[in-house]
């Protein structure tokens, strides 16, 4: 392999062609992450599952056995390990009930990256 060498203030620089070719392997995930996970896209639980050719109450069944999620108030939660991640977002919906009130209604929709660690841990 060919190395470069090339002077850089008072410090010597090294740089060779396995750097560059890595650099150039990488530049697609780079252009993915940048691209598509920081996306304010989002998916619901019933998306992902057509795209793993199952059902959302199948996928959300294994995502709880995988500690990944629980149900609380009828929303499903992150647990406490995934929680900061940026996996999942909380979208409020207002409807009208029989009553002709204003209520409120919150579930739980997956981001991009949410969508990729669920593609990463269910095949």
């Amino acid at each position: 392999y060919e190395i470069g060498v090339r002077l850089v203030g008072s410090e010597m620089c090294i740089e060779t062609d396995l750097q560059r070719i890595e650099l150039q392997k990488q530049a697609p995930k780079v252009a993915y992450y940048e691209d598509v996970l920081t996306s304010k896209s989002t998916y619901n639980a019933n998306q992902i599952a057509k795209e793993l050719g199952m059902s959302a109450v199948t996928l959300n069944k294994r995502l709880h056995e995988l500690k990944v999620q629980y149900k609380q108030g009828g929303q499903w939660l992150l647990y406490h390990h995934h929680q900061d991640k940026g996996y999942t977002k909380t979208v409020t919906h207002t409807y009208t009930d029989s009553q002709g009130e204003t209520r409120t209604s919150s579930s739980t929709v997956w981001t991009e990256k949410g969508r990729e660690f669920i593609h990463s841990i269910i095949q």
